[in-house]
């Protein structure tokens, strides 16, 4: 079957990344099973016509092909993203039409899944898993996680450190971007060292993280995503920008310490999810190359409370001795189940966009426990 898979996407016009994407079988088996019971790997691969899901575990290999056009599938995942952000209106019936395709036919083999590893397709890529609905519960009630890249797998099997954080960031308004109050209180309870606002600048983050041993490097500020490379980056704390392409000049092992490089702030200066998806993707794969075990980032404009709320409390659960995915996932629960509830509520995006066809109001009085507040995180690359 994976040799039919191949063979599908070695037509004429397909990507060459997606020929043979599915790396070494053997090896792949073997990190899943260090990884620890429970741990598989899925990947979902796009044709014109079809949708493969291919399921990896530590003893077995099975694909499933999908009756699910590439153009269907885009305007689902288009149409649900513009629910997860906008709190007014209910994302579950979407969100449980993806799951049918997506996660449904291996229902029977997941069940004794715990966590999921996704190798995702270029159209998925701007989705978080943890908020598609079986129609009873969220994902994340049923499983942690992560997204991995070819970039991720040399560190899977690493066990990090989790003591010294550097934390950063810009809590006022620059650029017509929007003040971040929340920051201050979330740098103050994550760093063990703070650089915020003016002292958050381009010569003293890079100093800093070559002087001094750090196991996480927390970012609150906003990354801003206008088209390339050149424009999109980081807004730093003295109002200038550190793009993209700057981040590519740093040295090969800037980030060789750091267990963990968190992006808690991310704004998208534009509706275009492929274009943002693209950065947040490029960011995380060139994070780990230059030595990062993993990057923890948004996929949309985010609540600045909640947001603080939910950084907070999955430290205090890596801290104290959980995995990654597991804390974000136990982060992600207490926002969902009002144990962690942020201070402040913000309406999500307000575009002048219609909302898709059939969509439904968001029950008022669930509204802090709206998809948008607490699934914006992917997690790429190390779990522990």
């Amino acid at each position: 079957m994976l040799g039919g898979i191949n063979d599908e996407f070695r037509q004429p016009g397909v990507e060459k990344e997606k020929v043979e994407i599915v790396p070494d079988v053997v090896d792949l088996q073997a990190t899943l099973k260090s990884l620890g019971a429970g741990h598989v790997a899925l990947y979902n691969l796009s044709t014109e016509d079809i949708l493969y899901l291919i399921l990896v575990t530590p003893t077995s290999v099975q694909a499933k092909p999908v009756a699910l056009k590439a153009a269907d599938l885009q305007k689902q995942t288009q149409e649900w993203r513009w629910l997860l952000q906008t709190p007014r209106f209910d994302p579950r019936p979407r969100a449980q039409k993806l799951y049918d395709s997506l996660l449904r036919p291996f229902e029977t083999e997941l069940k004794d899944a715990r966590h999921l590893l996704l190798a995702l397709d270029q159209s998925l890529g701007t989705i978080p898993y943890a908020a598609l609905h079986d129609g009873e519960k969220y994902v994340v009630e049923k499983w942690s996680t992560s997204v991995f890249t070819p970039a991720s797998l040399p560190t899977l099997q690493a066990t990090p450190r989790n003591a010294r954080a550097l934390a950063v960031g810009a809590s006022k308004g620059q650029g017509g971007n929007a003040p971040l109050p929340a920051v201050v209180r979330e740098v103050k309870a994550i760093g063990q060292r703070v650089l915020l606002d003016e002292g958050f600048t381009e010569a003293a983050w890079k100093e800093t993280l070559k002087r001094d041993r750090w196991d996480i490097c927390h970012i609150a500020s906003h990354f801003d995503f206008r088209g390339s490379e050149i424009e999109s980056g980081l807004l730093l704390g003295d109002g200038k920008k550190l793009t993209l392409e700057r981040l590519k000049l740093l040295p090969q092992d800037a980030f060789a310490s750091i267990s963990l490089i968190t992006l808690s702030a991310c704004q998208t200066a534009t509706q275009d999810t492929d274009r943002s998806r693209g950065i947040v993707e490029n960011f995380s794969v060139l994070a780990q190359r230059k030595g990062a075990g993993a990057v923890l980032a948004s996929l949309w404009s985010v609540d600045d409370e909640a947001t603080a709320s939910l950084m907070v409390e999955f430290y205090r659960r890596w801290r104290g001795g959980e995995g990654k995915a597991q804390a974000l996932q136990g982060a992600q629960l207490a926002l969902l189940k009002g144990e962690a509830p942020p201070l402040g509520a913000k309406r999500g995006i307000e575009s002048g966009t219609l909302p898709p066809p059939d969509a439904a109001p968001y029950p008022a009085s669930e509204t802090l426990r709206h998809p948008y507040y607490w699934a914006p995180f992917n997690l790429f690359g190390n779990t522990k």
